[in-house]
């Protein structure tokens, strides 16, 4: 028997899929690439390659961007857009 508590959980992991299919399906008419997709704490975050999309977000001052760190070539950071689901869409940038 499942609990109303997990089965609440599981309803949550459907829904979450289900809106990030629908922002995948948006940002390939973008000409997006995707990378990846996973969930955090039921929430979807999409991991994309750099693309002109990007520069529009950014330009529209609807990105936002969290710095990761330091590596081999410089300082990187991620540039962040979030819908208005909840739903993440994450991209590097290098900073030189």
């Amino acid at each position: 028997m499942v609990s109303q508590s997990q089965h609440l959980t599981n309803m949550e992991v459907i829904s979450a899929l289900a809106r990030a299919e629908a922002l995948i399906l948006y940002l390939s008419a973008q000409g997006v690439s995707v990378k990846s997709v996973s969930l955090r704490n039921s929430q979807p975050v999409i991991r994309i390659s750099r693309h002109a999309w990007c520069e529009r977000m950014k330009k529209q001052g609807l990105a936002r961007f969290d710095h990761t760190g330091i590596g081999s070539h410089g300082r990187f950071r991620q540039g962040v857009w979030t819908d208005e689901t909840g739903c993440r869409v994450v991209w590097s940038e290098s900073i030189h």
